[in-house]
């Protein structure tokens, strides 16, 4: 085995190590924000129940629609009422 075909296998098993690692998980407060949304709560709303900032709310839809590869607040509703269904 060359030394290059070598490296390529090492850098290659690194990265799926690095991938598998890396998946992301939708924290618990996360989980508690999609129940809201999935209730048509608005951010502004969703602080307030919370008792946090609605910075801080907009922080984790940001991160629940990349985590979850979604591109609005509906989709998440959506998300939501699916895995309530199964």
């Amino acid at each position: 085995m060359s030394f290059s075909v070598l490296t390529t296998t090492r850098t290659r098993f690194r990265i799926s190590k690095v991938r598998k690692a890396s998946k992301p998980k939708t924290a618990v407060r996360e989980k508690e924000i999609v129940g809201l949304i999935s209730e048509g709560l608005s951010n502004k709303e969703i602080s307030a129940r919370l008792h946090i900032a609605t910075h801080t709310v907009k922080s984790h839809v940001h991160n629940i629609l990349e985590k979850l590869a979604l591109s609005s607040r509906l989709q998440i509703a959506a998300f939501a009422r699916r895995k309530d269904s199964e």
